[in-house]
């Protein structure tokens, strides 16, 4: 595995990861995924950090499906009396 493809820290608890351990895929504090990748199994292949969505075949990553990624809505949204109709 190529170590530019994990985290640094936990995305959810920011529990630190060990970057020479090729065999961590998962925090070992709270269970959460430190390598990104794609989510179907037959792609399965690595995604930066902060990938979304596989740019190989499109499926979410594992990252998006586990809710680690900043996913906010658009400013307009965040309070109703904003709402531009």
């Amino acid at each position: 595995m190529n170590v530019e493809y994990k985290s640094k820290k936990c995305l959810k608890c920011e529990a630190e990861t060990n970057p020479n351990d090729e065999e961590e895929l998962f925090c070992s504090k709270c269970g959460a995924p430190v390598v990104n990748r794609c989510s179907d199994y037959n792609c399965d292949k690595l995604l930066k950090e902060d990938a979304k969505f596989c740019k190989y075949c499109g499926s979410s990553s594992i990252f998006n499906n586990y809710g680690l990624l900043d996913i906010t809505a658009p400013k307009f949204l965040d309070n109703i009396d904003n709402l531009p109709f």
